[in-house]
Parts: structure tokens; C-alpha cells; sequence
């Protein structure tokens, strides 16, 4: 009988009245991550770090925390079935053509600034 008034419950319970759960912390898509480490693996992902013999460094203008990460965008094959191009990463790690161009457009060319201690 208990359990019969347990499902009754959750039946007649509206989704509306959960409390969300919401999330403290920025968190990336599966995805997103599958897709960085597929580009990683195949060093399409270059960290620029400031070498001693920079002036930069010299300068005591470099950062130790600041790491510019460059995006190179992979290659992309034609596929006649479907008269579309593809990336040439693992299905799980592709994105559509026009958020892979946006990737890298605009990118600087020492690559974009990643600060280690905050994680930004």
C-alpha cells in the first residue's frame, strides 16, 4: 500500500514545482571537452609560452600564471553522400562548419590569453 501512494505521489507531483538545481561553477559541455582533448592529442592546440631569452621576459612583463593557447583548425574532407565537408576529428569532437570557423576567427596570433590561477 506504501508503495502505491509513493508512485501516486510522484505522479501527481508537477516537474515545475522541484527546485532547480543550479550550478555554482561554469561548467563545459561534453562535447567541448571531448572536442579539446581530440585536438590536443593531435597537437592542434599550441600553448605559447614566454621563454627566458624573450624580451618579454627580459622586461618582467611575462606572467607566470598567462598562457596564450593557439587554435589550428583541423582538416576538412569532402563527403559526396552528403556533398558536405567534414572535420577530419572523431564524430563525438566535431562541430558544424560555422562554429568551428568561429573557433579561431578573430584568434590573435600569439593565441588567446588563459590565466592558470583563476581558470579563465
Amino acid at each position: 500500500m506504501g508503495l502505491l501512494l509513493t508512485q501516486l505521489l510522484a505522479c501527481c507531483s508537477h516537474r515545475s514545482m522541484a527546485l532547480p538545481v543550479f550550478s555554482l561553477r561554469p561548467k563545459s559541455s561534453s562535447t567541448l571537452q571531448t572536442r579539446t582533448t581530440n585536438l590536443r592529442r593531435r597537437d592542434l592546440l599550441l600553448d605559447n609560452v614566454v621563454t627566458r631569452s624573450s624580451i618579454s621576459f627580459v622586461l618582467s612583463d611575462a606572467d607566470p600564471d598567462l598562457v596564450h593557447v593557439r587554435a589550428v583548425a583541423p582538416n576538412r574532407q569532402f563527403v559526396p553522400e552528403s556533398n558536405t565537408s567534414r572535420e577530419d576529428v572523431a564524430i563525438t569532437a566535431q562541430f558544424g562548419v560555422h562554429y568551428s570557423r568561429m573557433e579561431i576567427e578573430g584568434q590573435p596570433s600569439s593565441g588567446w590569453p588563459v590565466n592558470l590561477s583563476r581558470g579563465a
